[in-house]
């Protein structure tokens, strides 16, 4: 399950269903965030362990190469590839690091 939290406050609490990440694919599962996020100006993205540590969740996470809690600022994708604009917080949310990551190539899990 992916829990999305809209504003720095990280108040209100969205989830994206279990059965969305049934089939994992990076490129769709970064354009269901995107989709998600969208009208959003800033959505935190926080990959629950709450499955076990083979859930569908670790796995998104580990197959963006993504932490626990990232502030997701925007996600394009194209045919085979996605721009994901963030900003990483650690696990403890205290340190901050600004930057562009692209990824050109992908592989079903």
């Amino acid at each position: 399950m992916v829990a999305v939290y809209d504003g720095v406050g990280l108040g209100e609490l969205d989830f994206l269903t279990y059965a969305q990440f049934t089939k994992i694919n990076v490129q769709q599962t970064a354009a269901t965030i995107s989709t998600f996020l969208a009208g959003q100006e800033h959505g935190f993205v926080l990959f629950n362990n709450d499955i076990g540590t083979s859930s569908i969740a670790k796995q998104v996470a580990a197959k963006l190469h993504e932490p626990l809690v990232t502030d997701v600022e925007k996600i394009v994708t194209a045919d085979d590839s996605y721009s994901l604009e963030k900003r990483i917080y650690g696990g403890e949310l205290l340190k901050h690091i600004a930057g562009t990551d692209k990824r050109s190539s992908f592989d079903d899990l």
